[in-house]
């Protein structure tokens, strides 16, 4: 690993940098996890991704990138090192990008019904019903694009499979996770006129 001596305001610590990462994104590294290590000659420039990164790997769902782009840290092997983080240094940097992606609803997918306001196949909101949301992982955390804008993110809190099954009864309570419990169960029905199902309003 890199040790970064900083010389200016706007010059990124990679050692912080990549500790942070794996500390809360993976909750340390396993085998699934490449560390990049100079010594034994790994490569600059430098990606982590979903498949050589555990921290980016949500549920299988991989968007995420963190790049290494610089061919050259600037020093003999075991000296400092320097990441340049402005764009008018050449061939410098420390690049994350993520993507958002397509999901199904499940009842869309299993009983062919479409969801009030949910996104159509191609990503844009549909009033008459589509069978998708936008999902964005986001520093290792799942969230969801509301409306398919990546500029509007919330957490996500339920992700329901097919073979996951809840019971409301009157009166009763559901914890949805994430401190959310809901009460109104009157809020999400299904429409047998239409055939649609609206989400929690």
């Amino acid at each position: 690993m890199a040790i970064i001596k900083t010389n200016r305001e706007d010059t990124i610590r990679i050692v912080v940098i990549i500790t942070i990462i794996v500390i809360s994104l993976a909750g340390g590294a396993t085998a699934a996890t490449t560390i990049w290590d100079e010594e034994s000659g790994s490569p600059l420039p430098f990606t982590w991704t979903y498949t050589n990164f555990d921290g980016f790997n949500i549920s299988g769902i991989g968007t995420e990138t963190l790049s290494v782009v610089q061919t050259d840290l600037g020093a003999a092997i075991g000296k400092t090192r320097t990441i340049r983080n402005r764009d008018d240094l050449p061939g410098g940097g420390l690049i994350y990008t993520t993507t958002n992606q397509l999901i199904q609803y499940e009842v869309s997918r299993n009983k062919g019904l479409p969801v009030t306001y949910a996104l159509s196949s191609d990503g844009f909101k549909s009033l008459d019903g589509g069978n998708y949301y936008s999902k964005v992982n986001w520093l290792g955390v799942p969230y969801v694009a509301l409306n398919g804008k990546a500029s509007k993110l919330v957490k996500s809190i339920l992700e329901q499979r097919s073979n996951e099954q809840k019971v409301l009864a009157v009166g009763g309570t559901w914890d949805m996770g994430g401190e959310h419990t809901e009460t109104k169960f009157n809020r999400c029905w299904g429409n047998p006129i239409a055939g649609m199902v609206n989400p929690l309003l």
